[in-house]
C-alpha cells in the first residue's frame, strides 16, 4: 500500500519534470531560431531568465522525485 502511494507520488513529478522540459527545450528552440532578433531587440536577458525559472521549477521536480525514491528505497531495505 504504501509503495503504491510512493510510486504514484514519483509517476506525477515525474510527468511534471517531463511538461517542464519539454516548455524548456521549446522555448530554447524558440530562442535559438530568432537570435538574430534576440540580439537585435537586447532580449537576451528576458529570455534567460525565463528560461532559467523553468529550469528551477524542473529541478524542483528532479529533486522531490528523487527525495521520495530515495524514501522508498530505505523503507524496503529496513522492512
Amino acid at each position: 500500500v504504501f509503495s503504491s502511494f510512493v510510486v504514484r507520488k514519483i509517476m506525477v513529478h515525474k510527468v511534471e519534470q517531463m511538461k517542464l522540459a519539454d516548455s524548456r527545450v521549446k522555448l530554447t528552440n524558440e530562442l535559438l531560431n530568432g537570435v538574430r532578433i534576440v540580439k537585435a531587440y537586447g532580449w537576451e536577458e528576458p529570455f534567460e531568465r525565463e528560461v532559467m525559472k523553468i529550469r528551477t521549477a524542473e529541478t524542483k521536480s528532479i529533486t522531490k522525485q528523487s527525495t521520495i525514491l530515495s524514501l522508498l528505497i530505505v523503507v524496503i531495505l529496513t522492512s
